[in-house]
């Protein structure tokens, strides 16, 4: 998360964040690893410069995004921009990956979900 680039703090929560790792894509559920991986919310919208894109990457920038998810998560009270906030991946998805995204997937992404099967304890 960017330091202080809250502009809603409940539900739609709009955030700016800067991509560290890997592909942010709306429909992509977001967790807080320091809580106990809460779900905050999932991707609805996301916004570089002011114009909307289908997908944010390392490198691209800040991007503003619009998290739609429960009404009792809210900024300040269950996490904030001291946090990383995380992609949640299933088994599920990543055998979607797999199958239907192979050939737009870098090394460097496989190896990120290496690490976050490790961090979601999936087999």
């Amino acid at each position: 998360m960017v330091k202080g680039a809250v502009f809603n703090q409940k539900a739609p929560i709009i955030i700016g964040v800067d991509v560290k790792e890997g592909v942010l894509k709306p429909g992509t559920p977001l967790v807080v690893p320091d809580r106990d991986c809460i779900r905050i919310g999932k991707v609805e919208t996301i916004e570089i410069a002011k114009k909307s894109v289908k997908q944010a990457r390392h490198g691209d920038g800040y991007a503003t995004i619009k998290l739609m998810g429960d009404t009792h998560i809210q900024y300040g009270r269950h996490f904030d921009d001291s946090m990383q906030l995380v992609s949640q991946i299933s088994r599920d998805s990543i055998d979607a990956l797999k199958e239907h995204f192979r050939d737009e997937m870098k090394q460097t992404d496989w190896q990120l979900i290496l690490k976050l099967k490790k961090q979601f304890n999936i087999v």
